[in-house]
């Protein structure tokens, strides 16, 4: 039992640099600036009061919003639309810090907080990928994102301390990301489309987000049926499999083909590929102490959370 308590503390709390929690800023902060960039143009349409939705519209869907908060108190549009875009334009320098690591505390609050107003204010306008940057950049408040790989860190001019808060973050990322695809898994199983494969049939077929022609799969319903299938297999299942010794790394692997086929196949690509990433350097790269040791040597200092080695150990 000693044993085994010591192997869980280990896990969740053996001291080390935060290298994924700073790739995960890094990934999280380009995808951010993306979006970010491609939106800009379409501000008024997607956040205006008289945008492709209006305020009004907005609001007797979803309930109060920044919008119709100040249309109601008389404010003109186009004055709205000049305080938006400016607050839209601190929204891409927050991000840009927050990138890079500098004072990386508060750009972490501002750019959440600058999140949560967007999605407030196009709740339509949002999806998936806007709901993890949210999530993801609430949590990343209270954690050590900015000790190594960041411009904090090189203004110290001191080596990165290696701090239990790195390990333990780390897993509490690992363990919601997990529960994220679980619930996304069991929610699949409750309709029928899933099942009968008409959910992956209709969406390769949309013109909203495939510009391919995938009705040849009408011939053949089995494929249709085996790819919902096993996206609801690895998805319902990811939150035990990754724990599963030499099985857990190729079942992350297969979590981030997904998405990259995502990003490739039905025209979500900020999405894919941000999900592609994020899976990367939370699950699969930090998984890497199950590969063969010669790798694992020459890996460890860089993503295992519990190297017994490290570049920035004193000697």
């Amino acid at each position: 039992m000693r044993k085994q308590l010591k192997k869980i503390q280990s896990y969740f709390y053996s001291p080390t640099p935060g290298y994924p929690l700073a790739a995960l800023r890094i990934v999280l902060g380009i995808a951010m600036l993306t979006e970010a960039v491609r939106l800009f143009p379409f501000l008024e349409e997607l956040y205006g009061q008289f945008g492709y939705l209006q305020a009004k519209l907005i609001e007797a869907l979803t309930g109060p919003a920044i919008p119709g908060f100040f249309l109601d108190r008389g404010i003109d549009s186009d004055l709205y639309m000049s305080g938006f875009r400016l607050f839209y334009f601190l929204h891409i320098v927050f991000i840009l810090a927050f990138t890079l690591g500098f004072k990386t505390r508060f750009s972490v609050v501002a750019v959440w907080f600058c999140q949560t107003i967007l999605i407030n204010s196009g709740y339509f306008s949002s999806y998936g990928v806007d709901r993890y940057f949210q999530i993801f950049t609430f949590l990343m408040i209270f954690m050590p994102i900015g000790n190594v790989w960041s411009v904090d860190r090189q203004r110290s001019g001191r080596p990165a301390p290696t701090q239990t808060s790195c390990t333990f973050s780390l897993r509490l990322l690992q363990i919601l990301l997990l529960a994220t695809y679980a619930n996304a898994g069991l929610a699949k199983t409750s309709g029928t489309d899933w099942w009968s494969g008409e959910a992956i049939w209709r969406v390769l077929n949309s013109p909203e987000f495939s510009d391919l022609n995938f009705l040849w799969l009408a011939q053949f319903p089995l494929i249709a049926k085996a790819l919902c299938w096993g996206t609801l297999v690895i998805e319902t299942f990811y939150i035990v499999g990754y724990f599963v010794p030499r099985i857990g790394r190729y079942w992350a692997l297969s979590i981030v083909l997904m998405h990259l086929g995502i990003a490739a196949l039905v025209g979500l690509g900020l999405f894919g590929l941000t999900l592609a990433a994020v899976n990367t350097v939370v699950l699969l790269l930090p998984g890497l102490e199950w590969r063969p040791s010669f790798l694992q040597s020459k890996l460890n200092w860089l993503f295992i959370p519990h190297a017994k080695v490290s570049p920035y150990r004193r000697s």
